[in-house]
């Protein structure tokens, strides 16, 4: 086993063009797999088709009637990709466990949005049989020679930027919005028009981790960019990694479309470089995402859907299983969505939800781990 207590597989996307993936578990008695995803262009075609695109506000924009609403629809689109990405062999392993697992995708460039845990294995998706996560891209701790030391956060409160205004766009809440973290002792809360430096400063007295909520934008320089707007300032990569300052070991980015830095061959998204600069989790979204105000002028029982989700990853961030709870809400959703699938209930927001992790020593872990399997008779 690794150095996890429960059953790990790893699956990882081929980088060049995306259409072959190796996994393997933990266990090296499972051994390795190799497998051409066969039929996945098409399937992503169908898939990225389907995905919310444009202004947050203006639900016409947003396919909030599209294939991720219906439920038929959805669980097709979920089909043909599981039918390119899940192998019938890896699928039966997966089913033979008989406990929850834990899945580690580090997914090729074109397969970067796609929410792995509703991909259906069996009759069961994916995510109701284990604890799905993301890895990190290879960090400098990883190859460093000694290891990096977290980030002391010690007597620190969490530091919460909310909805701060951005000029030409609505506000992503009302407000009066709340969450349960932000009345934490120790905590503060940003919301009022500040910019980079004012963004570096709060970073700087530290926090036990960092919640930022409000609008993001991709950028067209270079697959999976995503910059925070922060009043009149993107807040990207190149802000992150120019301040000397450490992010506290947790991250969450509610925004659109803030975890998919693994859409670039050599990722260096927002996501990435707050691990680069000490976080070994970040939490984020794999597309755009509908605001109550854009969800409920399609339909108005589905206003809060957007607060739910948000709540949601303010709870599990500070959890003592951050992937574990967010994991959780998913399947609740899930089982809403199977109960009545009506917009609210839709996957189209809660299946956009993600954890990325990168675990100080994994490179360590990674070693043992590979000195386990040539033991065992492997490459």
């Amino acid at each position: 086993m690794t150095q996890y207590d429960r059953p790990v597989v790893q699956i990882i996307g081929d980088g060049v063009q995306g259409h072959w993936l190796t996994w393997r578990w933990g266990d090296p008695g499972f051994g390795c797999g190799v497998h051409q995803a066969k039929g996945l262009g098409e399937a992503l075609t169908q898939f990225h088709a389907a995905l919310p695109e444009g202004d947050p506000k203006n639900p016409a924009d947003l396919r909030l009637r599209g294939p991720l609403t219906r439920e038929g629809d959805e669980l097709e689109l979920m089909i043909r990709l599981a039918a390119a990405l899940l192998p019938t062999a890896l699928a039966e392993q997966m089913l033979a466990q008989d406990r929850r697992f834990d899945v580690r995708v580090m997914p090729s460039p074109i397969t970067a949005r796609v929410p792995w845990g509703l991909l259906p294995v069996g009759d069961k998706r994916l995510i109701e049989l284990a604890d799905v996560s993301w890895m990190g891209p290879i960090l400098p701790r990883d190859i460093a020679a000694s290891p990096q030391p977290a980030p002391n956060t010690a007597g620190r409160g969490p530091l919460y930027v909310i909805d701060p205004p951005v000029r030409g766009k609505c506000r992503v809440v009302s407000p009066d919005f709340f969450l349960p973290g932000m009345q934490e002792a120790g905590a503060r809360i940003q919301k009022s028009v500040f910019d980079a430096n004012g963004f570096a400063c709060h970073l700087a007295q530290g926090a036990s981790r960092l919640y930022l909520l409000g609008h993001a934008k991709e950028w067209a320089t270079r697959p999976g960019e995503t910059h925070f707007l922060i009043s009149e300032t993107r807040l990207g990569a190149g802000i992150v990694l120019g301040e000397d300052h450490s992010s506290p070991p947790r991250v969450a980015i509610v925004a659109c479309a803030s975890g998919v830095d693994l859409a670039d061959s050599e990722p260096l998204g927002l996501a990435t470089a707050f691990l680069i600069r000490g976080a070994d989790t970040v939490q984020g979204t794999l597309w755009p995402l509908p605001t109550d105000h854009g969800l409920s002028q399609t339909d108005a029982a589905a206003s809060g859907a957007f607060t739910e989700l948000a709540t949601a990853i303010d709870k599990a961030l500070p959890s003592d299983a951050p992937v574990a709870a967010l994991c959780a809400y998913q399947r609740r959703r899930l089982g809403a969505w199977r109960a009545n699938p009506v917009l609210r209930n839709s996957p189209v927001l809660w299946g956009a939800a993600m954890t990325m992790t990168a675990p100080r020593g994994r490179h360590l872990a990674l070693e043992q781990s590979a000195g386990a399997f040539a033991a065992q008779g492997g490459g």
